[in-house]
C-alpha cells in the first residue's frame, strides 16, 4: 500500500539488493521497503538536508550527530560506514549544514 513519510522522520536509507529500506522512527524504529534504487530515491530527496555517504547509504543530516573515523554516528546511536574516498566530501557537507541551521 501507500504510505506518507515525514522526510524528518527518516533516519536513513539503505540499498539492498534492489530495494530502498527507510529506517524511520515514529514512537520506535520501523523499516519500510520500496522497490526502487537508491539513485531515484536520492534525486527525490535532494533538497532536504540527505546526504550520499556510501553507495548503499542516504543519510538524513539531521540526524548525524557527528562524523569522525570514518564513521557517521546518528542520534538513534546507530554508526554507518563512510569509504575513504567519499569521506572528506561527506564531512564538509555536513559541516556546510550544521552551519547553515
Amino acid at each position: 500500500g501507500e504510505r506518507k513519510l515525514y522526510t524528518d522522520n527518516i533516519l536513513y536509507i539503505e540499498s539492498s539488493r534492489h530495494k530502498s529500506i527507510f529506517h524511520y522512527m515514529e514512537t520506535d524504529l520501523i523499516h519500510y521497503q520500496l522497490y526502487s534504487r537508491l539513485d531515484a530515491v536520492e534525486q527525490k530527496l535532494s533538497g532536504y538536508g540527505f546526504l550520499r555517504i556510501h553507495k548503499s547509504y542516504l543519510v538524513n543530516m539531521k540526524h548525524i550527530c557527528r562524523i569522525n573515523n570514518y564513521t557517521a554516528y546518528l542520534d538513534t546511536g546507530a554508526e554507518l560506514p563512510i569509504p575513504r574516498s567519499r569521506f572528506r566530501a561527506a564531512k564538509e557537507a555536513f559541516v556546510t549544514y550544521k552551519g547553515a541551521i
